[in-house]
């Protein structure tokens, strides 16, 4: 390898640069973490520690919206 190509080439630079690149890095990736978990995971741990299926499934037979299920739990059978 010709040495005039090679005359710019600190790698004791180069290294700690990458260095101070991967902390920066990492540093910025944790905070990203830190406020997407606490924006949007905590609202869904809170949602689904209240959240009770059986309340939500008797709901949704009272109304009539399901058109599969009759308004006493019975299949209904859509074949015909």
């Amino acid at each position: 390898m010709d040495p005039a190509k090679m005359r710019n080439f600190r790698p004791a630079n180069t290294f700690r640069a990458m260095g101070v690149a991967t902390v920066i890095s990492t540093a910025i990736t944790g905070a990203y973490l830190y406020y997407y978990i606490k924006k949007e995971v905590a609202p869904i741990k809170n949602f689904y520690s209240t959240y009770n299926p059986e309340q939500e499934w008797k709901v949704l037979l009272k109304s009539g919206i399901l058109k599969t299920v009759d308004k006493d739990g019975n299949f209904i059978d859509l074949s015909d």
